[in-house]
């Protein structure tokens, strides 16, 4: 068993920080508080005292992360804002692709996550939509940047695939739709197809105001 290093300050910070470091690297699957610890050159139980669960530890790690991200003042137009938001959150993406899957769909309840929700739906509010409609425009924005994120992070080009796929001339044949148009699903245009979503969303947005 590993003993405590008197070299290492811990800290729930410290802990924080190693954890997603091991997370990036290892994948969210893999990682344990005993794999923490060996990390840390501790005793497992020394990170117990800081987060009381693998759960506490993680909620951590997603304020960590979340303390990255940065926010455009209230001087800023709503749509610019709004913009600046949505690729803050792709970057956070990309930057932490084995923790994004657990970022994107946990319930962000922690002091801190909510603070940062309140500061996202101000901007909502700031387009001066009823409050109906900021809530479903809020909550449609979340379902297409969680998408966009765990596609990029995770998703469609770096997921499973058949185990026995078509040969390129076969698949020509027989699906020429999805043969002709896949050129574009691939790395070079995902920051274009990116925009083209975030585009259209904002102009919902727009129109939805001019219905007031």
């Amino acid at each position: 068993m590993p003993r405590s290093s008197p070299k290492i300050k811990l800290s729930q910070e410290k802990i924080a920080d190693v954890a997603l470091d091991l997370i990036e690297k290892k994948g969210l699957d893999s990682f344990s508080m005993r794999a923490l610890a060996a990390k840390l050159q501790i005793q497992p139980m020394s990170i117990y005292h800081h987060f009381p669960s693998r759960l506490d530890l993680l909620n951590a790690v997603l304020d960590r992360v979340l303390t990255e991200f940065t926010f455009l003042g209230p001087e800023r137009d709503w749509e610019t804002r709004l913009r600046h938001v949505a690729l803050e959150w792709r970057k956070l993406a990309l930057k932490y692709p084995r923790f994004y899957p657990f970022l994107s769909v946990h319930r962000m309840n922690t002091e801190f996550a909510l603070s940062f929700l309140e500061s996202l739906l101000e901007i909502f509010f700031s387009a001066r939509l009823s409050t109906e409609k900021t809530a479903k425009y809020f909550r449609a924005f979340g379902y297409f940047m969680m998408g966009a994120g765990l596609d990029e992070a995770a998703g469609y080009s770096k997921g499973p695939s058949a185990t026995r796929p078509l040969k390129p001339a076969e698949e020509k044949a027989r699906f020429p739709r999805i043969y002709e148009a896949g050129e574009f699903f691939e790395d070079p245009y995902r920051e274009s197809i990116f925009e083209v979503g975030l585009n259209a969303f904002i102009e919902a947005i727009h129109g939805a105001r001019d219905t007031l």
